[in-house]
């Protein structure tokens, strides 16, 4: 919890896999028993970030189609998981009765 500047403020980070939803509703909770805003951040897998540069890193999907894993791929689903995390925020923040914004910082 940040209080800086008489501001209640809860930060969460998100690495970006899909398993949000349980660290999401406790950090909405966890907010929304303190009247504070929620601030989540989902910032980039760099170990993802790093294989997408490699030429021959590949992704195999369910039905054990295989191919490049590219920038834009890790990008793409980066995106996706981003989205994710704002519909449910979006859902949760008008019955919660809470503040929230998502960040997604890049670089190092």
């Amino acid at each position: 919890m940040d209080e800086a500047n008489g501001l209640r403020r809860v930060v969460v980070g998100l690495g970006g896999r899909r398993e949000i939803e349980q660290p999401v509703e406790l950090a909405v909770s966890f907010a929304s028993g303190l009247g504070a805003m929620l601030n989540c951040l989902l910032f980039e897998r760099e170990d993802l970030m790093a294989a997408s540069r490699l030429p021959f890193t590949r992704i195999t999907g369910h039905g054990g189609i295989s191919a490049p894993m590219t920038h834009a791929y890790v990008m793409m689903h980066l995106r996706r998981v981003a989205r994710a995390v704002e519909e449910n925020l979006i859902a949760r923040h008008a019955e919660a009765g809470i503040d929230w914004k998502l960040e997604w910082p890049h670089g190092e």
